[in-house]
């Protein structure tokens, strides 16, 4: 997913400062890609752009790479390898909520609990809905709030979402408990967030705890914005990708087993917490966090020594920062994500076109065609494994599938 932060700009004295893009970390292909075409493509951009890497997950021994000028990832989200020098600004979207995500007494919980988080198998949420069973058991009248987005039929795919989710609902919840759980299964049509930021600021101020079961997420702004709303959160112990990082016995519980998670929301909604949100407001506020960000950038200039003027687009960086936005032209962008993902080398090539007025597209748009498509054949090779018996099997995780990703890899 690409962000724009800066353009190239010209000062009244004729000195030129290049602009600035931040890709996704899923985006390094395309300037990483050896084929003649792409390389020709990333050389016309590095021209009028820095680059900078988002990392949006955990990753570890991250290497040197030729065209990328500075990594942004949270302070726990990333490891470089050794000898990698490259700049590392210890931002992610966390550090930049709006002002909404406050505290106000004014609304009164009215849900025990809450969950926000996409139907995926990567959420765990049958374990959720397995502790809550056991919360509903010790404490009938848990009120609960369950948001969870997820796309159309026609782009539900069952081997990540979680498609037995009304079934399994209905089947482990008595009626006079489904009367206690708000489930919104919300469609995402035309946006990646189906529900604005002001109203999941309201569901947060109005619920007594949030709770994520991820094992392994970026640095998890939706624990930010439920820390900042005085809603503690109970997550996993072994949570990676930086989720952790400002999570105490002041404002949250961890746990390790499905059993301790049910004890944390019983013990909370019993003992409640209250959260000093005013000594998290320097780590996550936007207000106090833009400025540090903006010189953060100056400085990768001024230490490759080149000029910098010309304005950041530094609004609605939490959502912004990781190309989770509408900035582009829908054309050169992949319509399934809803966002600004490149997503194909064509659409890459068309991006470059956009921003610089050039003609790689014309000239080179049938071998990125070629080269994209060898690249869907083998992920829906592997996708077939992962959606059938074998995909299920231990030794095919341990063994075979490993395998399948490298040849994937090899192709992009």
């Amino acid at each position: 997913m690409t962000f724009i932060l800066k353009r190239p700009h010209t000062n009244d004295k004729n000195q030129f400062s290049r602009g600035c893009i931040i890709f996704k970390a899923s985006e390094l292909t395309f300037l990483t890609q050896p084929h003649p075409w792409c390389v020709e493509a990333t050389e016309a951009l590095a021209q009028q752009y820095l680059f900078g890497i988002y990392w949006p997950s955990y990753r570890e021994n991250i290497p040197t790479y030729e065209n990328v000028a500075f990594h942004v990832a949270g302070p726990t989200t990333i490891m470089l390898a050794d000898g990698n020098h490259t700049p590392w600004l210890p931002f992610s979207t966390r550090n930049f909520l709006p002002a909404l995500f406050q505290p106000d007494d004014s609304i009164a919980p009215y849900w025990d609990i809450a969950w926000v988080a996409n139907a995926t198998y990567q959420k765990h949420l049958p374990d959720f809905l397995k502790v809550l069973k056991q919360v509903y058991q010790r404490r009938p009248q848990t009120k609960t709030l369950m948001i969870c987005p997820e796309p159309v039929e026609s782009q539900m795919d069952s081997a990540k979402w979680y498609t037995e989710l009304p079934t399994d609902f209905e089947r482990l919840f008595t009626a006079d408990e489904r009367a206690n759980i708000d489930l919104m299964r919300v469609k995402r049509h035309q946006s990646l967030y189906p529900v604005t930021p002001d109203t999941i600021a309201y569901f947060l101020k109005a619920s007594r705890v949030f709770t994520l079961f991820s094992k392994r997420e970026g640095t998890s702004r939706v624990i930010s914005e439920a820390l900042m709303t005085n809603t503690p959160v109970v997550a996993r112990r072994e949570l990676s990708g930086g989720g952790l990082d400002y999570l105490n016995d002041s404002n949250s519980r961890l746990f390790s087993t499905l059993d301790e998670a049910a004890n944390s929301f019983i013990e909370l909604l019993e003992n409640p917490l209250t959260i000093d949100t005013t000594t998290l407001a320097d780590a996550f506020s936007e207000t106090v966090n833009i400025p540090k960000f903006e010189a953060g950038i100056k400085q990768v200039y001024n230490q490759l020594h080149e000029p910098f003027f010309g304005p950041l687009a530094t609004t609605n960086l939490y959502r912004n920062l990781p190309g989770h936005a509408n900035l582009l032209p829908r054309e050169m962008v992949d319509p399934a994500t809803m966002v600004d993902d490149v997503g194909t080398h064509e659409n890459y090539l068309k991006l470059v076109d956009y921003l610089l007025g050039t003609h790689f597209h014309a000239t080179y748009g049938e071998h990125a065609k070629r080269h994209d498509a060898r690249i869907q054949r083998r992920k829906q090779r592997l996708h077939r494994f992962d959606s059938s018996w074998f995909g299920k099997q231990r030794w095919f995780k341990k063994r075979l599938r490993p395998w399948f990703v490298k040849q994937l890899q090899r192709a992009q």
